[in-house]
């Protein structure tokens, strides 16, 4: 596919391959913040979280993309550029998860 101009242009074109390029920066918006927050603050009535697995998975995806290479701009805050920036924004933000979850961010077993 690489060995000529000819070649890419065919395996593009007709080959059904399709080549995903990360994006360079993504910005988390405030309101999408709050909806993270959200999910982070939400009980049942019993006073039990019942939406932090729904957040780590989203944590997990900021991390990920993160280890990819893209710059995370959080709205009013600093940008994240490296797994510990991540974790030290996360862990600040959403400190109870790590005791008090089964699953962390950091783990995608």
């Amino acid at each position: 596919m690489l060995e000529t101009k000819e070649n890419f242009e065919l395996a593009i074109l007709k080959s059904g391959i399709e080549i995903q390029i990360p994006r360079q920066d993504y910005t988390i918006s405030s309101e999408r913040l709050r909806e993270l927050d959200g999910l982070y603050e939400e009980r049942a009535p019993g006073g039990r979280p019942n939406s932090w697995g729904a957040l780590v998975e989203e944590l997990r995806e900021i991390r990920r993309a993160v280890e990819a290479g893209v710059v995370i701009k959080i709205e009013g805050e600093r940008a994240i550029l490296s797994w510990q920036n991540f974790y030290d924004w996360a862990h600040g933000r959403y400190h109870m998860l790590e005791d008090g979850y089964d699953k962390w961010i950091g783990d995608d077993n």
